[in-house]
């Protein structure tokens, strides 16, 4: 299935050591690893086609937010949107349904999970979006938030993540 989005691009594959630092950030709250891992995503900042985006990170549900104590696309997208010189719109897009965690779900369980997931305000209209996110696994995250943005009128939507996870087949193996 081709993806919604015009453009992606990672930073790093989600590897060793990268995975490991990524989990203790997101789930175990180690907020003093961000500085590491925003400066794993600046090379990101020089993209050509950032040039006219305004950047919009993945949003939780404010319950999942609230267990968390932070959201960690929130906390990258602010690093991307000082070293790209780009907006950040963070309440563009909104998670409306507490679903639950995608970890160990297939990639059709995935897309199932998230349907009607994401809403975006009037604001998007017309605007070229980059979603920012930390990992992308299957792309079903981003392309129901992709689907609820073009929803609202977005012109066009790239997405840049931290990392991206890479099948054994994808690596080569």
């Amino acid at each position: 299935m081709p993806p919604v989005w015009r453009f992606a691009a990672a930073a790093q594959r989600y590897t060793f050591p990268v995975d490991v630092v990524l989990q203790r950030f997101k789930y175990h709250g180690d907020r003093a690893l961000a500085p590491a891992l925003s400066a794993l995503l600046q090379p990101l900042a020089a993209l050509p086609w950032l040039v006219g985006a305004e950047l919009v990170p993945l949003p939780l549900h404010r319950r999942r937010e609230r267990r968390r104590g932070f959201n960690q696309a929130q906390v990258l997208a602010r690093s991307l949107a000082v070293g790209s010189g780009r907006p950040l719109r963070q309440h563009w897009l909104s998670r409306c349904v507490d679903t639950p965690a995608q970890v160990g779900l297939s990639a059709a369980a995935r897309r199932r999970n998230l349907v009607g997931a994401f809403v975006a305000t009037p604001e998007v209209a017309g605007r070229h979006i980059v979603l920012v996110d930390d990992v992308m696994t299957t792309g079903a995250t981003l392309t129901a938030a992709t689907q609820a943005l073009f929803t609202h009128g977005a012109r066009q939507v790239d997405c840049v993540v931290l990392a991206r996870a890479v099948s054994a087949a994808q690596a080569g193996a």
